[in-house]
């Protein structure tokens, strides 16, 4: 399977990379082809965190995009190895090995894998925060729970669905009292470790919601338009993205 994704990666983009040329590979382009970074109207996508997309106009500035759909596959591959770090670590050896088949099979991973998506990083970060997390957990150490603040923060560049991820890391971070603690820690305690943790995730993913500010007036653009409002966009459109 990791053979087969691996040989369609390495294709041109085609008919099933839809949202690859229409918006990540497009948006790459322009910036490659431009030299700069500037918001690009016509696609409201553009305004979404957009670290994968930057890592792609690296790859087209050198005329490659062979380079940047085997970084998306590569983020797959690291999702695989997260997922057998945290079965092996946690859950056993035959749970690990179960686990990255399930993964690998996954119809929808094997697809992504051949297109230059940005949703395996996302996935990947997000394995990466939960194996961070779960080993904070075991050892105590404010440097493996700073780790999946990061990673969980990593997330967020990607896509705005990781905004929910890095909630629910801080909030356990906040609930869950690591084994190797010394037990006992005071409800201010664990809120000056959250609230620690939160604030170095969030200077990680910061530049991009601000960007979205700056430019549109909004930082989750253009979604919570009913509160924030939004440059070029309105109720009604909001409304047709919800639904679809």
């Amino acid at each position: 399977l990791l053979l087969g994704t691996l040989i369609t990666a390495l294709e041109p983009p085609a008919g099933r990379d839809f949202d690859g040329l229409a918006e990540h590979l497009a948006q790459a382009s322009f910036y490659a082809r431009h030299h700069e970074v500037v918001p690009l109207w016509h696609d409201h996508h553009s305004q979404f965190p957009s670290n994968m997309q930057m890592l792609y106009s690296l790859g087209l500035l050198y005329g490659s995009v062979t380079a940047t759909k085997l970084l998306h596959w590569f983020h797959g591959l690291i999702a695989l190895f997260a997922v057998f770090l945290i079965g092996r670590r946690f859950l056993g050896s035959r749970t690990c090995t179960a686990g990255m088949l399930v993964l690998a099979t996954c119809p929808m991973f094997v697809w992504l894998a051949s297109v230059a998506y940005v949703d395996l990083a996302m996935l990947a970060y997000v394995l990466l925060a939960v194996l961070a997390f779960l080993h904070w957990r075991e050892s105590g150490r404010t440097q493996d729970l700073l780790l999946a603040a990061l990673l969980a923060g990593c997330s967020m560049t990607v896509k705005m669905q990781g905004l929910a991820v890095f909630g629910v890391v801080m909030v356990a971070s906040l609930l869950v009292e690591p084994a190797g603690g010394s037990g006992g820690v005071s409800l201010r305690t664990r809120l000056a470790r959250t609230a620690f943790a939160t604030m170095v995730g969030l200077c990680l993913a910061a530049p991009w919601y601000v960007r979205s500010a700056v430019n549109t007036g909004n930082p989750f653009y253009p979604f919570a338009y009913s509160i924030f409002g939004g440059k070029h966009w309105s109720a009604d459109r909001e409304d047709a993205v919800r639904e679809r």
